[in-house]
């Protein structure tokens, strides 16, 4: 994650000449005493100005840096973002095949984003395993239906299966004959309510 914002973020010519003035300000206003310092100061307005970045950034020295807060803030948001991510791929009953596609290593050239393209893939994989789940046993139930339909059509022991029911077989009225209905009817045990 720090990699990725690191090369997101590059560091200009311009911040490195600043950060290096601001080390140098910083050497040479604290060796001074305060009468060196107002001496410096009162001939010569580029050193007061200096004088005042160098006090400035004595006084915040201790205060929160904005741009760190918020640094640290995405970084500990993308950390969560890959943790649980990576939690759902372990956990996950996903072949080894398609866990080895989502490893993260596959997203890192995309730097930042990579984490969410990341997620997005995983959602993806994670949705379409469970789809091919839920159909691949929806597809074995209308199967099983199926073989009793034909079973039933070839077993002439056996009532004609009404297609769509999924309890059990039921009888067509119109192809078994009565006395069977009958028998079946007053073999069944009684259900509660009726």
């Amino acid at each position: 994650v720090a990699t990725a914002l690191q090369h997101q973020k590059p560091i200009t010519e311009a911040d490195t000449r600043k950060a290096e003035t601001e080390r140098v300000e910083d050497e040479h206003f604290s060796g001074m005493t305060q009468e060196q310092i107002a001496a410096e100061i009162s001939d010569d307005r580029d050193a007061a100005v200096a004088y005042a970045r160098y006090q400035q950034r004595q006084e915040t020295k201790g205060a929160p840096n904005a741009e760190a807060i918020t640094e640290a803030s995405q970084i500990y948001s993308y950390a969560a973002r890959v943790s649980v991510v990576k939690g759902l791929i372990d956990e996950s009953e996903l072949t080894d095949e398609v866990k080895e596609s989502l490893k993260p290593d596959h997203f890192t050239h995309l730097k930042a984003q990579g984490i969410v393209e990341w997620e997005k893939a995983t959602f993806k994989a994670l949705v379409t395993h469970e789809a091919a789940t839920v159909s691949a046993k929806e597809i074995a139930d209308k199967k099983e239906t199926l073989n009793e339909e034909v079973m039933a059509e070839v077993d002439g022991e056996r009532p004609a299966v009404v297609t769509g029911r999924r309890e059990g077989p039921s009888p067509d009225f119109m192809k078994t004959d009565s006395t069977s209905l009958l028998e079946t009817a007053l073999s069944k045990k009684p259900q509660k309510g009726n």
